[in-house]
C-alpha cells in the first residue's frame, strides 16, 4: 500500500469518527421521550384479541421459543442454538470466536475468518428477533417478566455497541433489521411500566434516531445493493413514519417509500420472477415490503402505490408456480435462511408457505394460488383477516399444465395422470441481476422433480457463504445441479464469495403441450465464453414429459468441434433411497410409495457419490450453514464433435393396498 493509498484511509477514518461523534452529540440533542408516543400509543401490528386468536397463538412455538431464550436456547437459521448468558453480542454464537478484538476492522477483513468468525451469524443474533418472541408472549400472557427481558437486552445490546465502532455498525441493512425488531417489541410491551420511564425512553428514541441516522448514510450501493437496499427502505421509510417528531423523520419516510417502490419494481421482474436468481431473496423482500405496508395501513397511510402492490401480487403468482404452492420447494440460487420479524422457521418449506400466506393476505382481491394454513406470522400481520380464510371462505384456482416465466428464466410443469402428480421446474433463461450476479448459481439447464409430493432430484441449497470457501463453491456449482459439467468446469467461474466472471446466456427454444405430453428445450453457452474454435461447445437439453406414461426423457445435446468430457449430473435428496441393477445400469430411487427408475444413454459409465469430501460431491444444505450427505448420481461420457445423450426416467406410485 503506497503513501497516498495510507493517507486517503487515513483520512476516510478521520472523516468517520468526527461524523459519528457528530451524530451522536446530534441525537442527545434531538431525541426526546415523547418522540416515542407513536410507537408506544397503540399496537403497530394486529394482536391476537378473540379468544380464537390467542387460543391458536398459543399453539404455536412461540411461548416455547421465548421460555428457552430465556435460558439461553435461541433460534438461529431456522435451529436451536445454545449460547452462554448474559449475551455475548460480539462472539460468533455458533463458532464460539470473539470479534472482539477485530471489531473496529472492516467485515471483510481476512482475519474474521482466520479466526474461525462468520461475522454474518454475529450479524443473525444482532437482529433481535428473539426480543419480538419474548414481547410477543408478554401480550399472549401478560407476564411482566418477558417485557422486562427486551427491555434488559436492548439497553445491553446498546452497551456492547457503541454507536458506529462494531461489526454490528456496518451494514445498513442489519440497522435497519435491528431497528424494525426494537421498534415492533417496544409497541408489544408499551402498556409495561418500564417503557413510559423517562430514561428508558429517552435511550430507546436515541438508540431508534442513531439507527436511522445510520441507514440514511450508508445505504448501499444502487448497482449492487439489490435487496440489501429493499430492506434498508423498509426499515427507513418505518423509522420515519414511527418517529414523526424527529427532524429527518418526513426525509426518511419520503426517501424509503420512494427506494423501497423502485426496488420492488427492480427486484421482482415483469413476470414476478427473481431479478437476483433467488428464490428465498425474492421472497424476503417481499416480506420485508409486506411487514412495513401492514404498520403504515395501521397508522392511516399507504407506504406502496397500486403499481407496486401489483408487482407483489405477481411475485405472489410466481412464488406459488416455481413451489407448486408452497407444496415442492427446491430453492434456486442463495439462501441464508432469513426470515423476519419472527426468527426463521426450521425448512424452507414452512418459510415460504409463510411468504405466500403473508403475500396473499397483502394483495386484495388477488386469487388464491396455495393451499393456505394458518401460520404464526399471518396471524400477528392481519389477525382477523388470516382467521377468516383459514376458515374455508375462499376457494383456490386450478393451476395450468405449463407456466412459463420467461423473463425469469423459469418453466414450470404440473400434470396429473389418475393418482400420480408430477411437479417439475426447468431453469432455463435469465441468470441474475447483471452486475456481479451475486447470489445466482450456475445451473442453468438444470431441473427438480416431485412426484405426488415426494422430493426426487432437488436443487442441494447454499451451504455457506464465509466460512468454508469449499462448500461455497461447490453448492453454487453447475456440478451440485441437476444439469451438465463439461471437462470438469462449471458452466461459470467464480471470483469471489459474491461475484461471477459473466454472465451465462441462456435461452428456450421450445414450449409445447398437448394432451400426451409436454417439451421443454433450451440451451446455454456457458462452455463457448472461455473456449474458442472448435473447442467451443453449446449445451442444449429437451425434456419431454409423457404425464400419462410416467415418464421423463431428457435429450443433452452438445454442439462442438473437438472431443471433450461431459458429465450428466443427478443431485436426489436425502430422503432418496438408491440402488443400481448391475446387468442393465438401471438405477432404482424410492422415496416413500414413489420408486423410480433411471435410465442412463448407453455410452455414459455411472458413477455414485454420497458425501464425498475431496472434490465436494453428494451434498444436501437444509438450512444455512447445514449440509448433510445424500446421493449424487454422475454419468460420464467422453464425446468427440457433435452428438447426443439420452437419459430416461420413469416412476411408479405404489398404492396403500399394494402397502399392506
Amino acid at each position: 500500500m503506497g503513501t497516498a493509498e495510507m493517507a486517503r484511509r487515513a483520512g476516510s477514518r478521520f472523516h468517520d469518527v468526527m461524523g459519528r461523534r457528530a451524530e451522536e452529540r446530534e441525537a442527545d440533542r434531538l431525541a426526546r421521550p415523547e418522540d416515542l408516543e407513536r410507537i408506544l400509543e397503540g399496537p403497530l401490528l394486529p394482536e391476537p384479541v378473540s379468544e380464537t386468536e390467542l387460543e391458536f397463538a398459543r399453539s404455536t412455538g412461540l411461548i416455547r421459543r421465548a421460555n428457552a431464550a430465556r435460558e439461553g436456547e435461541f433460534v438461529l437459521y431456522g435451529r436451536s442454538v445454545k449460547l452462554k448468558l448474559p449475551i455475548e453480542w460480539l462472539v460468533d454464537p455458533l463458532s464460539g470466536a470473539s470479534a472482539e478484538e477485530l471489531k473496529r476492522l472492516p467485515v471483510w477483513s481476512e482475519l474474521y475468518r482466520k479466526k474461525g468468525i462468520d461475522f454474518r451469524s454475529i450479524w443473525e443474533l444482532n437482529r433481535l428477533q428473539f426480543l419480538v418472541d419474548w414481547a410477543r408472549a408478554y401480550r399472549l400472557t401478560g407476564q411482566e417478566g418477558y417485557a422486562y427481558l427486551v427491555n434488559r437486552h436492548i439497553e445491553s445490546w446498546q452497551s456492547a455497541n457503541p454507536y458506529g465502532r462494531t461489526v454490528n455498525w456496518s451494514s445498513a441493512l442489519e440497522a435497519g433489521l435491528r431497528s424494525l425488531s426494537i421498534i415492533i417489541s417496544l409497541s408489544c410491551i408499551r402498556d409495561t411500566e418500564g417503557v413510559w420511564d423517562e430514561n428508558f425512553a429517552q435511550r430507546m428514541t436515541r438508540l431508534l434516531y442513531l439507527h436511522g441516522k445510520f441507514i440514511s448514510n450508508h445505504l448501499s450501493c444502487p448497482s449492487s445493493g439489490f435487496n440489501h437496499l429493499a430492506g434498508e427502505a423498509a426499515a427507513l421509510s418505518v423509522l420515519g413514519i414511527c418517529l414523526p417528531e424527529i427532524p429527518e423523520a418526513e426525509d426518511w419516510r419520503e426517501k424509503g417509500k420512494w427506494m423501497l417502490e423502485e426496488s420492488i419494481f427492480r427486484l421482482i421482474r415483469i413476470d414476478g420472477g427473481a431479478f437476483e436468481g433467488s428464490l428465498h431473496y425474492l421472497a424476503f423482500v417481499c416480506r420485508l415490503a409486506v411487514l412495513a405496508g401492514v404498520i403504515y395501513d395501521r397508522l392511516g397511510e399507504h407506504l406502496l402505490s397500486q403499481h407496486a402492490c401489483e408487482r407483489m401480487a405477481r411475485a405472489y403468482r410466481f412464488l406459488c408456480a416455481v413451489t407448486d404452492g408452497g407444496r415442492s420447494v427446491s430453492e434456486f440460487g442463495d439462501s441464508d435462511n432469513a426470515s423476519f420479524p419472527a426468527p426463521a422457521p426450521a425448512g424452507a418449506r414452512e418459510r415460504h408457505l409463510s411468504t405466500l400466506n403473508l403475500l396473499w393476505l397483502f394483495c386484495e382481491d388477488q386469487a388464491l394460488l396455495h393451499d393456505f394454513r394458518l401460520d404464526e406470522e399471518s396471524l400477528w400481520l392481519f389477525g382477523e383477516k388470516a382467521l377468516t380464510q383459514e376458515a374455508g371462505s375462499f376457494e383456490k384456482v386450478q393451476q395450468p399444465l405449463v407456466e412459463r416465466f420467461d423473463k425469469s428464466g423459469r418453466y414450470v410443469i404440473r400434470s396429473q395422470a389418475g393418482t400420480t402428480q408430477v411437479f417439475l421446474r426447468f431453469e432455463c433463461g435469465h441468470w441474475g441481476d447483471g452486475s456481479t450476479w451475486a447470489h445466482a448459481h450456475a445451473d442453468r439447464l438444470s431441473f427438480s422433480l416431485f412426484i405426488n409430493g415426494n422430493p426426487f432430484f432437488i436443487d442441494p441449497g447454499t451451504g455457506a457463504y464465509l466460512t468454508d470457501s469449499r462448500m461455497r463453491d461447490y453448492f453454487r456449482s453447475t456440478a451440485a445441479h441437476n444439469t451438465v459439467t463439461v471437462d470438469g468446469r462449471s458452466q461459470n467461474e467464480p471470483l469471489a464469495c459474491f461475484l461471477w466472471r459473466s454472465p451465462v446466456l441462456s435461452s428456450l427454444t421450445a414450449c409445447e403441450q398437448n394432451e400426451r405430453e409436454v417439451v421443454l428445450e433450451g440451451y446455454h453457452t456457458g462452455y463457448s465464453d472461455y473456449r474458442r474454435g472448435p473447442d467451443r461447445l453449446i449445451h442444449r437439453r429437451k425434456l419431454i414429459l409423457r404425464h400419462r406414461e410416467n415418464r421423463l426423457e431428457i435429450t443433452d445435446y452438445f454442439e462442438t468441434g473437438s472431443s471433450h468430457r461431459v458429465s450428466l449430473n443427478f443431485i436426489l435428496h436425502p430422503d432418496c433411497s438408491l440402488r443400481q441393477q448391475q446387468s442393465s445400469g438401471r438405477l432404482e430411487i424410492t422415496n416413500g410409495p414413489v420408486t423410480l427408475s433411471l435410465q442412463p444413454d448407453s455410452s455414459c459409465r455411472t458413477s455414485l457419490y454420497r458425501g464425498k469430501s475431496d472434490p465436494p460431491l453428494g451434498w444436501f444444505s437444509p438450512g444455512f450453514l447445514r449440509w448433510e450427505p445424500c446421493w449424487q448420481v454422475v454419468l460420464d461420457s467422453s464425446i468427440n464433435g457433435d452428438c447426443s445423450l439420452r437419459t430416461v426416467i420413469e416412476w411408479k406410485v405404489v398404492e396403500q393396498e399394494e402397502i399392506d
